[in-house]
């Protein structure tokens, strides 16, 4: 079985888009941990000003998983702002 070259292109920059996402998922986490951190909440308490489990910020805040558009808005939402606030550090 012969490797064409164009699959291993197709490799590498799925490779590329995995890692994207991944860093993006461990920024979005370590902003959220921030951002609590800095209000002095704790994650049982932003779970449920957010409505969501604290296995789920925990797992958020870990880069674990990056959650969807709804859990993301009740999150910023429970930490005060908006997603442009807390990427900015206001």
């Amino acid at each position: 079985m012969t490797i064409d070259v164009s699959d291993l292109v197709k490799i590498r920059n799925m490779a590329k888009e995995r890692e994207m996402k991944t860093d993006s998922v461990n920024f979005f986490g370590a902003k959220i941990r921030e951002k609590r951190e800095k209000l002095n909440i704790t994650q049982r308490e932003l779970a449920a000003q957010a409505g969501i489990s604290k296995e789920g910020i925990t797992k958020i805040e870990r880069g674990d998983r990056g959650g969807n558009a709804i859990t993301i808005k009740k999150i910023a939402v429970a930490l005060g702002g908006d997603l442009i606030l807390i990427f900015n550090d206001q």
